[in-house]
């Protein structure tokens, strides 16, 4: 599982959480877009040429910063 940011080509963002298979992408619609671009691709969906950057989130642990008094 994998996390996109989409932009059409008015510029507005979408996000949408991903499952890839071979040679067809499925789009979910999910949460909210990451910041970093780590792959660029283009699709085409109803005629519109859309940009997606998939990400892949990484499940970490936040470390609690300790509080000083």
């Amino acid at each position: 599982m994998c996390w996109i940011r989409v932009m059409d080509r008015y510029s507005r963002f979408y996000a949408i959480r991903v499952r890839v298979k071979w040679m067809n992408v499925i789009l979910d619609f999910e949460g909210p877009f990451l910041k970093s671009k780590k792959r660029e691709k283009s699709l085409k969906k109803r005629d519109k040429e859309i940009r997606v950057f998939i990400e892949i989130k990484e499940k970490r642990k936040k470390r609690k910063k300790k509080e000083r008094n």
